[in-house]
This record gives C-alpha cells, sequence and structure tokens, in this order.
C-alpha cells in the first residue's frame, strides 16, 4: 500500500466518521423534536412555576405577575395587590416560560379545576373582577355551578352585604378573575 493508498483510507475513515457523528446528531434532535411535540401547554406552565411571565390574552388584556400555581386549565399570577387567575385556552401569548419541560416530568393529573378556586374566592367573600369575552363583571363570587359562575354585584364603596345584582357568568366567557390580596 503507498503512502497515498494510505492516507486516502485515513480521509475515508474520518469521512465515515464525520457522517455517522452527524447521523447521530440529527438522530438526537429528531428525538428532542419528538419528544417536545408530546408536552402540552400546561406542562410547560406548571415547570415555570416562580418565573415572571408576560401574557395577553384574547380579550386584549395584558397581564404580568410570579407564576405561583397552574392546573390544566389555568394559571395563577401574583401581582401588587391582587392575584389573578388566567384560563389557558383564553391565552394568546405567553413570555417567560421555561424551555425546559418534558411530558413525563409533570403529572397534571391531582390538579384541581378552575371551579374550586373560583369556590375558595366565594367561601373569603373576596372582591373580584372578570375579565370577559367582551366587557368585565366586578362583586363577589356567591354561587360557583359546574358550567357557570353566580357573581353579586355592589358598588365598592358599599358593604358586599348590600346586593344590587347577580349576573351569572358563563365560565367558557372567562378570560381572567382578578382577586384583591
Amino acid at each position: 500500500m503507498t503512502e497515498s493508498d494510505a492516507w486516502l483510507d485515513r480521509d475515508r475513515s474520518a469521512v465515515a466518521a464525520a457522517a455517522g457523528r452527524r447521523a447521530d446528531t440529527l438522530a438526537v434532535a429528531e428525538l428532542t423534536q419528538a419528544e417536545f411535540a408530546t408536552v402540552r401547554l400546561s406542562q410547560r406552565v406548571q415547570s415555570s412555576l416562580g418565573h415572571l411571565l408576560e401574557l395577553e390574552c384574547r380579550d386584549g388584556t395584558r397581564l404580568t405577575g410570579k407564576l405561583v400555581d397552574a392546573g390544566r386549565q389555568w394559571l395563577m399570577l401574583i401581582k401588587p395587590g391582587s392575584e389573578v387567575l388566567v384560563r389557558l385556552d383564553s391565552v394568546t401569548a405567553l413570555v417567560g416560560l421555561s424551555r425546559h419541560a418534558s411530558a413525563t416530568d409533570i403529572d397534571l393529573t391531582p390538579s384541581l379545576g378552575i371551579g374550586a378556586v373560583f369556590r375558595v374566592w366565594s367561601d373569603q367573600r373576596a372582591r373580584v373582577r372578570f375579565g370577559l369575552v367582551h366587557g368585565q363583571v366586578e362583586g363577589t363570587i356567591s354561587r360557583v355551578g359546574m358550567d357557570a359562575i353566580d357573581v353579586t354585584t355592589h358598588p365598592l364603596d358599599r358593604p358586599p352585604t348590600l346586593v344590587d345584582n347577580v349576573v351569572v357568568v358563563p365560565t367558557h366567557a372567562v378570560n381572567w378573575v382578578a382577586a384583591n390580596n
């Protein structure tokens, strides 16, 4: 074997090794993409607890706050003076989510539904403001049904015991709800 033949063999081996490494890199990238394709938005949100998030809702409302809790259907932000529950299906854009989430890392099976959060605020007689698909409703939550919430409205300068009206809000119309701390 001549020196040029040996050099050619080494060159072919190097090309083959480089092609193998490239194939391995592409396979890893493909697996990473395939795994990410199984991750739900709710799982990405859950993996971002403690992060500062900026989001926009379908009604145009922009919210910023620290992510403190999340479920399959909702997330909870804390901002000065209030906590804000946001329905995930009303979010049109999110900034601040973790880039690292895996479908197997987080189990949201036992997570509370959105109604459970409404019932806590109802029990606390918290003053709330609902951001709806069109408009807003302010008051206290008096009852929580399967697919609707009764909101007792009253002016902010009067005690919640003086009822002006009861507005029934279907849960599908809710984008976000802010409760004063």
